[in-house]
């Protein structure tokens, strides 16, 4: 069983691991085995959320599948969050953060689908400073890393790789946080704070072991120094980070203030400085598509 027809694909043809014309023959192969038919909207970069709130509006689709990175997941779930239409995903972007978390095949046609198939689950969503985020948002030394990715010219984890050496070298840490929480703050010093939904980074780094999509809370997880060995623990089977190299708080709700302003990351895109993050959860506001019963 698979979806209703009224299926748009969203592109991003400057995603990390995309070949447009592939994903597009792929989709019509198996849509037109199912009697499925879909249109496509091909990002460009300029104003694609309100044209694609506008099409997903006029045109009514029940699905919307979203090709390409982190970047691209989010820019749809954005359009479509705490609505009635599912996101189905294509996880062809360069670290695909948000996919490994979900379990998202890494087989092309598997990810097709499970991203057409019937059923639906539920997960919750942040807001973070007013931007949504499904999967990882953050400040301090990861902020910084994919400020510099950004600007450069190397895609891909060869390019988060090349970027890590700079990004350790100019960065000015450790930095300074008050967090606060249900009125009550707390003064810090760390090297990279996160505001986390799911577990891992795309790069297979675990941040927050206990991570559930759909529970009603996220954790801020605040690693207080460079530590090398604590960080390969984050790549191994036991990431379990202890609690003199990191403290997490389990939330609903959360004021970051920095004492200086600081790159902020929201789903592995880079939005810019501030001295003040402020992040609540929207409890299962967004409809996944999904191959298990619902």
């Amino acid at each position: 069983m698979s979806a209703k027809s009224n299926i748009l694909l969203v592109v991003n043809p400057k995603a990390g691991s995309m070949d447009v014309d592939l994903v597009r023959s792929k989709m019509s192969e198996i849509t037109s085995k199912q009697k499925l038919s879909f249109e496509t909207f091909e990002t460009t970069g300029n104003n694609d959320k309100e044209q694609l709130s506008k099409k997903v509006e006029h045109s009514q689709f029940s699905r919307v599948i979203a090709a390409g990175g982190d970047g691209t997941i989010n820019l749809v779930a954005s359009v479509i969050v705490n609505t009635e239409v599912s996101l189905g995903i294509l996880a062809c972007g360069s670290a695909n953060g948000l996919a490994r978390n979900l379990d998202i095949p890494n087989d092309l046609e598997q990810q097709i689908h499970k991203a057409i198939a019937i059923n639906t689950t539920k997960m919750d969503v942040l807001m973070v400073n007013g931007v949504l985020c499904m999967h990882i948002a953050g400040l301090g030394l990861n902020a910084e890393l994919i400020r510099n990715y950004s600007n450069s010219k190397i895609r891909g984890k060869l390019g988060y790789a090349l970027g890590s050496i700079p990004t350790l070298l100019k960065s000015d840490y450790p930095y300074n946080f008050e967090i606060v929480i249900n009125g009550k703050s707390e003064n810090h010093q760390g090297v990279l704070l996160a505001i986390a939904n799911a577990a891992d980074y795309g790069t297979g780094a675990t941040i927050n072991a206990n991570a559930i999509l759909n529970d009603g809370k996220f954790e801020v997880v605040l690693f207080k120094a460079f530590n090398l060995y604590q960080i390969f623990k984050t790549f191994s089977s036991n990431p379990k980070i202890e609690s003199e190299h990191a403290e997490t708080y389990s939330v609903t709700t959360v004021q970051i203030n920095c004492s200086k302003a600081m790159a902020l990351q929201v789903d592995g895109e880079f939005i810019g400085e501030t001295t003040t993050v402020k992040a609540h959860i929207l409890h299962r506001a967004l409809k996944l598509a999904s191959m298990d019963t619902a």
